[in-house]
């Protein structure tokens, strides 16, 4: 059985892993940063029959959930958890950095078996703020334009 190795963190965001991460992309303004970040099982890692199916849970699968419960208690995964119905994980994570987000991706050990997806979140404030100055930019717009009606 091939294992597909995934990109990691760095390479998911187009850095090359021996440059130096830029720190814009390394950390939001000192904030905590929060990733949604989906896991689901590739096809060609899916256990064959009952003996892969019970070393695969035993080996990978239940090691996965007892991290993923410690990296809770750690306050790294803030929600979240296992998918229903499938093998995979949906997890919202915090991390000061995308260095410290790989190593923590890269520390469950179903990780190399899996489809991987992150998603950066930005918060409701700053989103706020963004859209604010937007309104903001257009109403300057709209006073600056003389009236087509006038």
């Amino acid at each position: 059985m091939e294992i597909r190795q995934h990109p990691t963190v760095q390479q998911f965001y187009a850095i090359q892993p021996t440059a130096p991460m830029p720190e814009a992309l390394n950390q939001r303004k000192g904030q905590i940063m929060q990733h949604l970040v989906q896991m689901k099982i590739t096809p060609q890692a899916r256990p064959a029959n009952d003996e892969e199916g019970l070393n695969f849970a035993n080996n990978l699968i239940y090691p996965t959930l007892k991290r993923c419960q410690q990296l809770q208690q750690e306050g790294k995964i803030v929600a979240g958890g296992p998918i229903s119905g499938t093998i995979g994980l949906a997890l919202v994570v915090e991390t000061d950095t995308l260095k410290e987000l790989d190593q923590l991706l890269t520390s469950l050990r179903v990780w190399p078996r899996m489809e991987t997806t992150v998603t950066p979140l930005t918060t409701f404030a700053d989103r706020a703020s963004a859209v604010e100055a937007r309104l903001k930019r257009h109403q300057e717009e709209k006073a600056l334009t003389p009236d087509s009606q006038s």
